[in-house]
């Protein structure tokens, strides 16, 4: 079987294999493609006719801390993606059918524990160095697309808890515009699932189910592998299963009124997990008395909320858009460590005249940490006498400009503010203090090959 970095490699020249031809130049020029590589001398056309597509893409981004968090300095990193999907329908086989394969390679160094030392990365690319093999599955529809089914390593954060405006990419949802991680998976669940679950980096293998009983509505139930690992398909850690009602509004092209989308869901882990304060006698973990033994709780939970509404909506084909995102999520605070977390976004797509394809945005999430991270603290100041940091919550302000160099080319300034930076985590050089608040800037460009 061939290596994660074979596959990947495979996967990248498959996309750079024909260079553009002059005449691709000249009827599509290299401003207007969509792609560097336009039809890459008739190869996607070729291979698209098969019900084939690839696609490769390229992140770098530069990060500089300007001052609080850990310490100043400048961190680059990126990531490279590739993807093959193949179309059973279109490549004449079964109709309905969709097989995907993709690939992931980080590089580079990130800001988030250098930087920063908080909870959420200012950059949602953010992962340990190398490559792997990302996602591996297939989908089959039923019933005039109403019910569809999909199988293999596959990842949560693409389908559920992740803002995209209803299905359109063309809205700059707040989940796919904003830099900072928290406003893609958040990080009360990535702090509350083994391995942060099935997110970016780490697709695990499971099923997904989406039900669409009528046009406004669809139903998504999935059930993961509960601990995922950098190796491709292991099964290990107990199970997650996640389940997602949504309402859409005015998706279709003839509907007068503005669009929006709006989530109820929830998730349930059925691993033990530790209480992060009291022993397993009732004592606090704290207590020189303690066994030093956790309580285990029985399974973990959590649920959320979430309102995706476009406000307005102008100009030829209506390109120019103002939208807000919000999410309330919430988990048992015994055995978190963090309980509670609100998103808020505004975007506003064409906010600069003539530049219909840039996006604005700007957001703020607030982290709260859990009524048993923050016992343990105080208890732990009460038995010991010293005056340690108690933890409480971090909040992120993120605003963002996404400009549209080209259709293949995208350019992205972030600025950021984080307050108390890791939710009042000591830090390293000042004992007894907490982390200052940190501002940090970042650039991230984006090219699809």
């Amino acid at each position: 079987m061939p290596s994660r970095r074979t596959a990947i490699a495979a996967l990248a020249l498959l996309a750079l294999a024909t260079p553009a031809r002059a005449e691709d130049t000249a009827q599509n020029g290299l401003w207007e493609r969509e792609t560097l590589l336009g039809d890459a001398g008739g190869l996607r056309p070729a291979l698209a006719a098969k019900g084939v597509t690839v696609s490769l893409s390229l992140t770098g981004e530069a990060w500089r801390g300007l001052s609080g968090g850990q310490r100043r300095g400048t961190r680059t990193g990126g990531m490279g993606l590739a993807s093959l999907a193949l179309d059973t329908g279109a490549a004449g086989l079964w109709q309905g059918g969709k097989l995907y394969l993709s690939g992931v390679a980080t590089f580079g160094r990130f800001p988030g524990a250098e930087l920063v030392g908080g909870i959420q990365s200012p950059t949602s690319s953010e992962a340990p160095r190398g490559a792997l093999l990302y996602e591996a599955w297939y989908d089959q529809s039923f019933a005039d697309r109403a019910v569809s089914l999909r199988l293999g390593q596959i990842r949560a954060d693409t389908e559920f808890l992740t803002s995209t405006y209803g299905e359109s990419e063309e809205w700059g949802g707040a989940g796919m515009l904003f830099a900072n991680a928290s406003f893609g998976f958040p990080g009360i669940y990535g702090l509350a699932l083994p391995g942060g679950g099935p997110a970016y980096p780490l697709a695990t293998p499971g099923a997904r189910l989406r039900l669409a009983p009528a046009e406004e509505w669809r139903i998504q139930l999935g059930v993961f592998n509960g601990t995922p690992r950098r190796s491709a398909f292991a099964f290990r850690g107990g199970a997650l299963a996640m389940a997602e009602i949504q309402y859409h509004r005015n998706q279709g092209e003839a509907d007068k009124g503005l669009p929006g989308a709006y989530r109820l869901g929830a998730w349930l882990h059925n691993q033990r997990f530790a209480d992060l304060a009291t022993d397993t006698t009732g004592r606090s973990l704290a207590d020189p008395l303690s066994t030093g033994l956790p309580r285990r709780h029985a399974g973990n939970w959590g649920a959320y909320v979430m309102a995706d509404q476009l406000l307005f909506q102008t100009g030829e084909e209506r390109a120019q858009s103002i939208g807000v995102s919000a999410r309330l999520m919430a988990a048992p605070g015994d055995r978190n460590a963090a309980d509670l977390q609100a998103t808020f976004a505004l975007t506003w797509k064409g906010a600069i005249p003539g530049r219909d394809d840039d996006t604005a945005g700007i957001g703020i999430t607030f982290l709260r940490m859990g009524h048993a991270a923050r016992a343990l603290d105080r208890d732990t100041q009460a038995f010991t006498g010293t005056i340690t940091p108690l933890r409480g919550n971090e909040t992120v302000l993120e605003a963002t400009y996404q400009i549209a160099l080209a259709g293949w080319w995208q350019l992205q300034p972030s600025l950021q503010y984080i307050a108390r930076p890791g939710a009042g985590l000591p830090d390293p050089t000042r004992p007894g203090r907490t982390l200052q608040n940190a501002w940090v800037l970042g650039l991230r460009s984006t090219i699809a090959f």
